[in-house]
């Protein structure tokens, strides 16, 4: 989660917006901003397969163990 608040932060302050501009001078819509959006948009990607993935293997290990799962669990 700190990484991604992190990561989320860093890329709103590197790319800015029409009301405030970049840190770095990034012009809004110019070639580097819609390569550090698309950057952005992939590690995102990236990191929500691999939470998945995590989730998925804890999930079977409790099942593996057998975890008395909850009406409530998702």
């Amino acid at each position: 989660m700190l990484f991604s608040f992190v990561w989320v932060m860093g890329i709103s302050l590197l790319r800015g917006n029409k009301n405030v501009d970049s840190l770095v001078g990034i012009e809004t819509c110019s070639s580097t901003d819609w390569i550090l959006f698309a950057l952005f948009i992939t590690v995102c990607l990236v990191l929500t397969y691999f939470i998945a993935k995590l989730l998925r293997k804890e999930r079977e290990e409790k099942v593996r163990c057998g975890y008395d799962f909850h009406e409530s669990d998702i």
